[in-house]
């Protein structure tokens, strides 16, 4: 009996604790209401989140009202919400499959940490499972994607809010016998019916030709191995994961160290470079491909990268830098102009240019950051800029001109912070490479009369 059997799942994996409140996503589908009811039975106190996407018009609309009904017929609390998910698909450049997922996960989230609940029910089951395992088998997906999805899981990365699927281990004909027995109704989503989604594509077309050709056990076995791999996954391939990345990984942050990544073979180099996607670019869409690509930048010089929409790779010296887009580079102004006695907020810095009622009793007093100059050969106001390629100085000292590209490698500024670095301009000179190099010709003199100071300040 259906009844039993869940109970029974729910103790063996701990799921649910007994009598506790938990948020079931339902949709009007007979799945969701089935799990619906047998957490009732079973004697939870369930509270339902119906999620209406108006993606189907009247029908959308149709499926709420049937859950807030069903919801008042059992006597539970209901949560309704609304969006505008093919706007939501396209402002994030997502098929609407990956947005609505998003906005489900996103709500039942808030929902439940605004309602104080542990526990999150969804109701696949092990037909779902079969048809995810496969549809990431087409994908070339790892082990972790051919594990298929998981009992229970964090609802989101650190919360002790639990996602439980409590139906997985139960097909979908013995659901639905269960719903006719028990005189249950439900809503249709005529959209299972179409042929342009993939996993309708499997669920109408290849699961029956499999069956029919393979027995029915077909996808009994496909969730079968899925729950093998689950275990070797759990219990081998994440333990050995964390440690090598625990060992490759900067403790601040953001970077992967080269040698470590080398002492690693190619397959776990390429797993890294994932995990480390994962946790520093959570917006770059990951596959296999780009792993290899990025993989690619070890053997590459430094200063070669991987721009990718929400963050660039980076092969610096020593490591991989996966950086945000919201780096200095990305905050430094184009072009912006200064006058004596202001202060700019620069990058990741503040700069300020002041004008000096008697000189310091060091000229290079907190050089290269502050430097004192020659007020009468500058002409203000100054500007401040990103430096570019053939830009060229004379650097204090020097007889002749050098690339600002020059000596930023001389100062061994690493690739990714060079787009952000800035120069400061008087009339058509670079006087001052900022943070680095002053110019020859702005450098104070026996004859100078006026001084100036420029001093930029960097953000802790």
């Amino acid at each position: 009996m259906l009844l039993r059997r869940v109970h029974v799942f729910i103790e063996k994996h701990q799921l649910i604790a007994p009598g506790a409140r938990v948020l079931v996503g339902v949709s009007g589908g007979v799945d969701s209401v089935v799990l619906l009811h047998l957490l009732k039975k079973l004697g939870f106190a369930p509270e339902v989140a119906h999620v209406n996407y108006r993606l189907r018009g009247q029908a959308s609309d149709a499926d709420e009202a049937f859950v807030r009904a069903l919801s008042e017929q059992l006597g539970v609390p209901v949560h309704v919400e609304a969006f505008d998910t093919a706007a939501y698909a396209d402002a994030h450049r997502q098929s609407i499959q990956e947005a609505a997922r998003d906005l489900r996960y996103d709500f039942f989230a808030r929902r439940a940490e605004a309602e104080g609940l542990r526990f999150v029910a969804v109701a696949h089951h092990r037909d779902d499972q079969a048809e995810t395992v496969l549809l990431h088998l087409l994908r070339g997906a790892g082990p972790e994607g051919l594990a298929g999805m998981p009992v229970q899981r964090s609802l989101t990365p650190g919360s002790d809010v639990m996602l439980v699927r409590p139906l997985l281990d139960e097909r979908r004909a013995e659901i639905e016998a269960y719903a006719r027995a028990e005189g249950l109704s439900w809503r249709e989503d005529e959209s299972n019916q179409h042929l342009t989604y993939r996993r309708n594509v499997l669920r109408k077309a290849v699961f029956p030709l499999l069956e029919e050709h393979f027995g029915e056990a077909a996808t009994d076995n496909i969730a079968r191995s899925a729950a093998l791999v689950r275990e070797y996954v759990e219990d081998t391939f994440q333990k050995e994961l964390q440690a090598h990345f625990d060992s490759a990984a900067s403790p601040e942050g953001g970077r992967l160290d080269l040698s470590a990544l080398c002492a690693l073979a190619p397959v776990w180099r390429r797993r890294l470079v994932l995990e480390g996607l994962k946790s520093w670019l959570p917006e770059v869409q990951r596959h296999a491909a780009l792993a290899e690509e990025i993989e690619a930048l070890i053997e590459a010089q430094p200063g070669r990268r991987v721009v990718l929409k929400g963050g660039i790779v980076w092969r610096e010296r020593t490591s991989l830098l996966f950086e945000r887009p919201t780096d200095e580079a990305a905050q430094a102004e184009d072009e912006v102009f200064i006058h004596p006695g202001e202060t700019l907020e620069l990058g990741p810095g503040i700069l300020c240019v002041e004008l000096l009622d008697e000189p310091p009793a060091r000229l290079d007093a907190g050089a290269p950051q502050a430097v004192v100059v020659d007020a009468d050969v500058l002409s203000f106001p100054l500007v401040a800029r990103r430096w570019q390629p053939g830009d060229r100085f004379r650097p204090l000292g020097m007889t002749g001109t050098k690339k600002v590209s020059d000596v930023l490698t001389d100062a061994k500024v690493p690739p990714h912070r060079r787009a952000g670095t800035m120069v400061l301009v008087s009339g058509d000179q670079i006087v001052w490479v900022i943070g680095l190099r002053l110019a020859h010709e702005a450098r104070v003199r026996p004859e100078t009369k006026r001084l100036a100071k420029f001093t930029y300040i960097q953000r802790v």
